[in-house]
């Protein structure tokens, strides 16, 4: 049995900066801002092929419904990746086939219900209000003040004006987008590429920087995952032994889940089409759970919080017992902003 969740493909940049040479749609086949690209729709493809490559000995081909369903949020480019994803990871029987010299067939995308799914689509002042302060600390502020160097020489080269750290989050994801499709960056960048990267790890990182934010943040879909893998060990009949949740802003949900596991560290902005894999295993009438992540090519087993191979799906839930949280709980803690 699996859970995955992943981030979208490649796609163009949310911002452009003022003297961005890649600023013209004709750099972008026409697309508009924040679009799934070719690169992004083959990422994805191939991600859908690398998941049935894995995981083949429980998720037949082809599609069943009685063992897989797919959850994604309303967003063009998630529900792009989850098409593209799907069409990698299922092909159609001979008796399937429905159109000729095409082994496509279509899998159902259901929406994801946003107190389950990572991310605040709903409202939640408590959480808002963490995120708002976060980056107003004194640690930040001095992190600040000793990179103002930086901030002012991205400033002057962009034309932009980037006072905070936080501020360069988008101009960090532009570059990278940029420089995965294949542009060459212009000649001020290389001197601080990669430490902006390290700053916009850091940033991930601290959109849960608390217990309490990551119970906000990742609580009530962590709370989903043991819910269901208990229910899978209580009943070994249970369907829809396979379940996907694709998502946008699913960098931030991929950093999410690792912080809530102790995994981050050093923190990293998570590639596009990243993904992590949680995994319910029998074995001699007992259960366990492995997590695993890919980003990029690295593909690495998690520790949950110490917990390392074979985790035992009673320590599993001991491990996440701080952030765990049912969604009638969510709405009320979401409103206490004390």
């Amino acid at each position: 049995m699996c859970l995955q969740v992943f981030r979208h493909g490649h796609r163009t940049p949310i911002v452009f900066y003022k003297t961005d040479p890649y600023a013209d749609k004709s750099f972008w086949s026409g697309l508009d801002l924040g679009q799934l690209t070719n690169q992004g729709k083959r990422e994805m493809y191939d991600l859908g092929q690398l998941t049935a490559q894995r995981y083949r000995q429980f998720l037949p081909q082809p599609y069943d419904k009685n063992n897989f369903y797919a959850r994604c949020t309303d967003m063009d480019r998630t529900l792009m990746s989850g098409q593209c994803f799907l069409y990698g990871l299922f092909r159609s029987s001979s008796q399937q086939v429905w159109l000729k010299d095409s082994d496509w067939q279509p899998v159902p995308l259901h929406p994801a219900d946003p107190k389950v799914f990572l991310g605040f689509p709903f409202p939640c002042p408590a959480y808002d209000n963490y995120h708002a302060n976060a980056f107003k600390t004194e640690a930040f502020q001095k992190l600040d003040k000793e990179n103002k160097d930086i901030l002012e020489y991205v400033s002057k080269h962009t034309g932009d004006n980037y006072t905070t750290l936080f501020s360069t989050w988008l101009l960090y994801d532009c570059l990278r987008v940029e420089l995965e499709a294949g542009y060459k960056l212009p000649d001020w960048v290389p001197p601080v590429y990669e430490k902006l990267q390290d700053i916009i790890g850091l940033l991930y990182q601290t959109t849960t920087g608390t217990t309490q934010a990551k119970r906000l943040y990742t609580g009530t879909f962590l709370n989903y995952v043991v819910d269901y893998f208990e229910k899978m060990a209580s009943n070994s009949s249970y369907s829809q032994k396979f379940q996907v949740f694709s998502g946008h802003d699913t960098d931030t949900n991929i950093a999410a889940i690792l912080n809530s596991f102790g995994a981050f560290d050093p923190p990293y902005p998570p590639a596009f089409a990243s993904s992590i894999w949680i995994e319910l295993k029998r074995n001699k009438g007992r259960y366990y759970v492995n997590v695993w992540s890919k980003d990029g090519s690295n593909l690495r087993q998690i520790k949950v919080n110490g917990c390392a191979r074979n985790c035992p799906l009673h320590a599993f839930r001991k491990k996440l017992s701080d952030i765990l949280l049912d969604p009638d709980t969510l709405t009320q803690e979401c409103s206490d902003i004390s």
